[in-house]
């Protein structure tokens, strides 16, 4: 899987939050802050340490898996790239 193909599921988990009316705010802003974390880590001087992303990450799939399973989809796919990257 490519980067551009990491981006393609960013920007899917961000259409995905913007469709999912029923997820509180404090999670909507902690999912968009991790979607910032996740394109900083694609930027080629990104000099942001990421080794705790995916854990992040990993962390919210579970909160989420219940209440809103297509976004534990696109964020398991994310966490899978990310470990390809090795980001």
């Amino acid at each position: 899987m490519s980067r551009e193909s990491l981006k393609t599921l960013v920007a899917g988990l961000r259409a995905e939050l913007a469709q999912a009316p029923d997820l509180d705010e404090p999670t909507r802003q902690g999912l968009d802050e991790l979607a910032r974390e996740v394109e900083a880590a694609l930027e080629p001087a990104s000099a942001s340490p990421s080794g705790t992303l995916p854990d992040r990450l990993a962390d919210r799939v579970r909160q989420l898996e219940v209440s809103h399973p297509k976004l534990t989809t696109t964020l398991s796919s994310i966490i899978d790239t990310l470990a390809f990257y090795n980001l």
